[in-house]
């Protein structure tokens, strides 16, 4: 990876509230990996999970070979498979450690290190992926949380979902023996800063808050930037460890932008370039029909295998059947195949090696008229085969590489491809054709390039049956004439045997359907016996049927060429099998068929694909494993887009995921959310059912919070009784009534005790403020009340009797000594002499007034001769001087 184009820095910090940093970072600028791991488990291994993942994925690179994992496409996968071993290790160790969960978070952001404006982010959890463009920061990754999972789904932002679920994470390392790593793809240009942070940022600082730490920081150094927002997250509060990683983009102006050779994706399927149409005449008199491959539809459901095998391969039991059958009638046509994908275009990403498919065929021309190819005994090196051995084409990628030659085909000997016919052939004149010495060959015609020939292999489909010449009859010994001399008889006779027994083994080709060979050894005949009526005759019905072949050759390769234009590969691949029929091995139909098996055996290859992504699917829906079954559809549906058995995962999958959602809450006592998923799903009976348990329960909740805000605790054995007292709201109310009911018991002794003084101040504390006016603990505080007026009654009764009585001492109406004095106050007082002030005597009075007053209201005035002996205190106060 050339990291002259980027700069990096990172800093991580363990916050102001936790003990240790659970968080990780890594940087390999080399391969172009920057990543941060936020650990989840706290003392049980937060910090060995985050550490687990760096640890492995650094190992992973440095013993990678960048010569072979130097594609963008590989060093995806080479990273899903290293944090793939980390999340089986740290699932591994907390089982065997017994510790409970533990995990981590992961984001990372890996660049094209041949093409570095694009880039892939690959998370899990709520770590995020930040990119600062232009002074705009945007959110490259999706929390993989309850949070945003429950907002979404109900409609409303984050902030309003309950706090409970804050700390809840969907999709993390390690809680599984393999992690699901959301890809996104990502752009890049010159001046971007990327942002990779754990929680501990987000959390503390807003998005508006981080986007002008960024922009304050343009100018500063990377490493200072990085600095400021971990002490940002500090300074509000540092409640959790806070790593953050910075990639600042330079010029990419310059930047290299190659394509990746192995760009395609495991899903994606190779398609065979689109030969040109062949232009060619069908004679009139030729009945058109649509061959048959021996196998059924090769993109319906049920896999497709056509009959041909690949090349070199042995031939498959049913071959000498098939190919007597397609050789002696015509074959069926096929029903309509759906289409596979479509050829690949400029712009499509290039093909695997595994897929390579063959070039397109050539476009044949018309025939031409050219000379017979006379049958040679010499071979050339590539056509040395083994004869015994005939095989099948099989549905198999071709190796080559597109636009090269495809792999000789080695299912027949070669045969002479006859490339023209004699237009004119003058009988009457005895013109004959020339054929050559059987050391020569002729030279085929440009546009189709024909092998070395082999005696009679041309194989060819039967045609309409020729008209048989009749039996040769013996040619006169030519006369001489004035301008040759006479052939001697002897010399004749041989010629004439010649001819003859080259015309009987022409008459004997044509018969076994051999018609090349017939009409060579009818030229040779003719050579023998210039004029030769039979021989002619046989020269031109073998010609005829040699034009006859190529026309059927020609119609067939060009309803092969328009079937695959077409995307119909079965019947390409039958048609262009068709066209071989006629010309074995001939390089363009060779080719067609070559690419519409690779299509056919493409399609059903993805179509096997589809159907095991579609089951597996089904099965991990059906086991709850949402994330599987989710991961499985949409492989499915990248397969065959819009698929409507892989939507209906998803679909159910959703409803599944809903009802197992609703339930938890339920489970929970959240009674409000539950209403709400339910709402969602208003004609399903499970959802109908469960919003009915649901409102059962808290009608239920509701009553026993009436009550027991009544301060009537009853409800409490009620509740025990049934499956909801487990529930937390319902835990929690009656942990309050339990300890309502104990402080209830505890006043109640104290009143028996008479013990009023502490009633009321237990009544008094915080402990008390919310039950209080409860009518219990109201009854309770009332008794305290009345004993208290009652204390304080008697308290100024008994101040008041004291000083009564010293009034009457003080102003001489009673003597210490005597016995109407009680209060030992009074008794220790004297008779007060001297003048009274102003202020005194005023005071005395006021005191008599009051003692009126109260003893008045206690009914007790008219007792012990207070009323006289108030008035006597008055008189007196009022007299003395």
């Amino acid at each position: 990876m050339n990291t002259e184009y980027f700069e990096s820095a990172e800093v991580s910090d363990v916050g102001r509230k936790r003990k240790n940093n659970e968080d990780a970072c890594l940087r390999i600028p080399e391969w172009g990996i920057f990543l941060v791991a936020d650990g989840m488990g706290g003392q049980a291994g937060g910090d060995l999970a985050s550490e687990a993942i760096t640890t492995t994925l650094q190992q992973a690179f440095a013993k990678a070979d960048p010569a072979e994992n130097g594609s963008f496409v590989r060093r995806i996968t080479l990273f899903r498979k290293a944090t793939n071993q980390a999340s089986k290790w740290i699932k591994n160790f907390a089982d065997e450690k017994v510790i409970g969960q533990m995990g981590s978070t992961i984001v990372a952001l890996i660049i094209d290190p041949r093409n570095p404006t694009r880039a892939a982010a690959l998370h899990a959890g709520d770590s995020r992926l930040y990119r600062y463009r232009k002074d705009e920061l945007k959110q490259i990754t999706t929390d993989h949380s309850a949070v945003t999972a429950l907002a979404a789904k109900l409609g409303v932002t984050p902030d309003k979902i309950p706090a409970k679920y804050q700390n809840e994470l969907l999709r993390a390392v390690g809680l599984t023996e393999a992690v699901e790593l959301e890809r996104t793809s990502v752009d890049i240009a010159s001046g971007d800063l990327y942002l990779i942070c754990s929680d501990g940022l987000d959390k503390m600082q807003s998005n508006e808050q981080i986007a002008k730490i960024l922009k304050d920081g343009a100018k500063d150094p990377i490493a200072t930037t990085a600095q400021k927002l971990i002490n940002a997250a500090n300074e509000a509060g540092g409640k959790d460890n806070v790593t953050v990683v910075l990639i600042k983009v330079g010029d990419l102006r310059n930047a290299p932008k190659l394509i990746d050779p192995d760009e395609e994706e495991e899903d994606q399927t190779l398609v065979a370039p689109v030969p040109p149409v062949v232009e060619a005449q069908t004679p009139a008199n030729y009945q058109a029909h649509t061959p048959m491959l021996d196998s059924g539809d090769v993109h319906g459901d049920t896999p497709h295998t056509p009959t041909p095998t690949a090349h070199g391969e042995n031939p498959k039991s049913e071959k000498d059947t098939a190919d007597k059958d397609t050789a002696d009638k015509p074959p069926t046509p096929l029903p309509t195949s759906v289409p596979a994908p479509a050829p690949t275009s400029a712009s499509a990403p290039a093909p695997t090696p595994e897929a390579v498919l063959t070039p397109a065929p050539a476009p044949m021309p018309a025939p031409k008229v050219a000379m017979i190819i006379p049958s040679a005994k010499t071979e050339s090196k590539s056509e040395k085969i083994t004869s015994e051995k005939t095989t099948k084409p099989e549905i198999k990628p071709n190796p080559t590489k597109p636009g090269s030659e495809p792999e000789k085909e080695k299912s027949f000997p070669a045969g002479v491809v006859v490339v023209a016919v004699i237009v004119v052939l003058a009988v009457g004149a005895g013109i004959w054709f020339a054929a050559g010495s059987k050391s020569k060959t002729a030279a085929p015609a440009a546009e189709i390039p024909a092998k070395p020939a082999v005696s009679n292999s041309l194989v060819v489909a039967v045609a309409p049956t020729p008209v048989k010449p009749p039996t040769p009859t013996p040619t006169p010994t030519p006369t001489t004439n004035n301008t040759a001399p006479a052939v001697p008889d002897q010399a004749q006779a041989a010629l004439l045997e010649a001819g003859r027994a080259a015309l009987k083994n022409a008459q004997a080709a044509f018969d076994s359907h051999d018609y090349n060979k017939a009409a060579t050894l009818a030229a040779a005949a003719l050579q023998k016996i210039p004029g030769d009526a039979t021989a002619t005759k046989l020269q031109a019905d073998a010609m005829a049927q040699l034009k006859l072949i190529q026309d059927a050759w020609r119609d067939a390769l060009t309803k092969a060429q328009t079937a695959f234009n077409n995307k119909d590969y079965k019947n390409a691949a039958a048609w262009a099998t068709e066209a071989l029929k006629k010309i074995p091995n001939e390089q363009a139909a060779t080719k067609l068929r070559d690419s519409a098996l690779q299509q056919i055996s493409a399609a059903t290859e993805q179509d096997q694909k589809y159907q095991a992504a579609l089951q597996a699917g089904k099965d991990a829906l059906g086991k709850s494993d949402f994330t599987l079954a989710e991961t499985k559809a949409k492989e499915a549906l990248s397969i065959r887009p819009n698929d409507p058995a892989a939507e209906q995962i998803i679909q159910q999958m959703q409803v599944a995921m809903d009802l197992d959602s609703a339930r938890r809450f339920f489970g929970q006592g959240d009674y409000d959310t539950v209403a709400q998923i339910c709402q969602s799903h208003p004609a399903s009976a499970d959802f109908k059912q469960l919003a009915a348990d649901s409102q059962a329960e808290q009608k239920a909740l509701a009553d026993a919070k009436n009550r027991f805000t009544a301060g009537d605790y009853s409800f409490v054995a009620q509740i025990q009784k049934q499956a909801c007292a487990n529930k937390p709201p319902f835990v929690e109310l009656l942990k309050q009534a339990a300890d309502e009911q104990k402080l209830l018991a505890d006043l109640s002794s104290l009143k028996q005790a008479g013990n009023w003084q502490t009633v009321t101040n237990k009544l008094a504390s915080p402990a008390f403020l919310a039950v209080k006016n409860k009518p219990s603990f109201r009854a309770l505080g009332d008794w305290a009340q009345s004993m208290f007026e009652q204390a304080q009654k008697q308290k100024l009764l008994q101040q008041a009797s004291v000083t009564f009585e010293e009034l009457l001492v003080w102003f001489n109406i009673k003597d210490p000594t005597d016995p109407y004095i009680q209060t030992a106050e009074a008794k220790k007082e004297r008779r007060r002499d001297g003048t009274l002030t102003v202020e005194s005597r005023k005071n005395a009075q006021d005191t008599v007034a009051w003692m009126e007053d109260f003893y008045g209201k206690l009914g007790m005035l008219d007792q012990n001769d207070r009323a006289k002996l108030l008035k006597q205190l008055k008189d007196a106060i009022a007299s003395h001087n």
